[in-house]
């Protein structure tokens, strides 16, 4: 069977490079079960590897050719795709880190299924891991978190017998949804001419942006340390926090919990360029990758960090401020044809990725922040409790940096992925998301000043 590229499909596999490889990663970090421990691994990598049938999207290969397309192959090579790797024990945090930080910077082989799982053992406190990646192009953020955890099991005394990619998911959509709206409209005259209303008035409001207070237009962040020439290599770092925690600052703050986030990654941001002088003046401003309910694509919702803001409370309160006008300005773009407003809007941004002019083209962001749902109960592989789990989403040209935020089991999961060269002490981002919460925290509930 085969499937034509949609556009945003297509346009992933365009932005990728050596320097640039355009795959999503994910670390689940699991605790053996106290029964069975011994043979536990050897078990589960057999069970692995000993797939009959490899169902879609993980059984997709390339077809390149003037119109690019998927092709479900019937044999995958598990021996390739399912690797083994032990760390010398007790493995920690920083070797973990380490060695996940190569892996994802590595390319996928374009000649086979755009995935790898890589299962590593070892890790201290008797825990185990899986890093998987896979290309952009096959799935979304929330498309590939569905397909990690739709094999997993809620019940600790659950046995499975399929891998994730024998396991058939949501995920795999329906290939050719995306052109419905497009072909409604030229059928219908009269809904025609309303989208275009629609979309023009989308447009103007945009370009009228301070008519609304907090909305940013594109192409106006300020250049940064982060819109600089990358790599290939990548280093990462993680953060966790407690739901209830965040929510009750949340409440306390009256933003909303995704504001939050973006307040901690703003402040981290902030304290981190100030450290080495070169906070720019203007506010840095993040791309908030959002996916609509029709399996159209995702849209982007353009939010200031307000990072030229000294006072936390002010801050956070422009930050939901502006997080709220972008969501509720994309809300007013008819549904459906969200994708292709997006699409207009970032196509400076993608024509100067593609042509290698980036540097010259005014930056439409700073920094990409998502934020996903997972799992809200604790999720087991044959008794192994699934502790963590953390995404990562991939860099570009003049992007050095990404944040992805995952709710899973009443916990915050963030996952930091950082150009090397440009960020080499990315750890300290981590570091500081926490401190900023501390000292939130003292002024919105211990009443302490700033």
């Amino acid at each position: 069977m085969t499937h034509f590229l949609k556009p945003y499909e297509r346009s992933w596999l365009m932005l990728g490079s050596k320097s640039t490889p355009m795959h999503l990663g994910a670390l689940l970090i699991f605790k053996l079960p106290a029964r069975g421990a011994k043979s536990y691994i050897s078990n589960l990598i057999t069970m692995l590897r000993a797939q009959n049938t490899v169902v879609a999207p993980w059984n997709y290969t390339l077809v390149k050719g003037l119109r690019p397309s998927w092709s479900e192959t019937a044999e995958v090579d598990l021996d390739y795709h399912v690797r083994h790797i032990a760390l010398p024990e007790p493995g920690g945090e920083r070797e973990l880190g380490g060695l996940v930080s190569r892996l994802h910077s590595h390319t996928l082989d374009m000649q086979r299924p755009l995935w790898e799982c890589h299962l590593i053992e070892g890790l201290s406190d008797g825990r185990f891991a899986l890093f998987i990646k896979m290309h952009h192009s096959l799935t979304d953020t929330s498309g590939f978190i569905r397909l990690l955890t739709s094999w997993l099991s809620p019940s600790k005394s659950g046995q499975l017998s399929a891998a994730p990619w024998a396991t058939p998911s949501a995920a795999d959509s329906n290939h050719d949804s995306w052109t419905q709206p497009l072909i409604e409209n030229a059928l219908n005259p009269k809904q025609a001419l309303q989208s275009g209303l629609a979309m023009g008035g989308a447009f103007t409001r945009l370009l009228r942006s301070s008519a609304r207070p907090g909305l940013k237009r594109p192409y106006q962040a300020p250049r940064s340390p982060l819109n600089v020439k990358i790599g290939p290599s990548r280093r990462l770092a993680t953060q966790q926090y407690s739901l209830a925690r965040l929510s009750t600052l949340a409440e306390a703050s009256s933003s909303s919990l995704e504001s939050l986030i973006l307040y901690l990654c703003a402040t981290a941001l902030r304290r981190f360029f100030k450290e080495y002088n070169a906070l720019p003046e203007a506010p840095l401003i993040a791309a908030v990758p959002r996916r609509p309910g029709s399996d159209n694509g995702a849209t982007i919702e353009l939010v200031s960090l307000a990072s030229d803001i000294a006072d936390p409370v002010r801050r956070l309160a422009a930050i939901n401020q502006s997080y709220l006008a972008s969501k509720s300005h994309i809300a007013e773009v008819p549904d459906g044809l969200q994708w292709l407003y997006t699409g207009i809007t970032a196509m400076p941004y993608l024509l100067g990725q593609l042509s290698g002019a980036s540097a010259f083209v005014p930056a439409m962001f700073n920094i990409s922040i998502h934020s996903e749902q997972g799992p809200e109960a604790a999720q087991y592989c044959n008794g192994a409790e699934l502790l963590d789990l953390y995404p990562m989403f991939p860099l570009a040209q003049d992007g050095a940096l990404s944040i992805t935020c995952l709710y899973y089991a009443g916990d915050a999961h963030i996952g930091i992925c950082g150009a090397r060269e440009t960020l080499p002490s990315l750890q300290r981002l981590a570091l500081y998301m926490e401190q900023a919460l501390i000292g939130l925290e003292s002024i919105l509930i211990d009443g302490e000043t700033a």
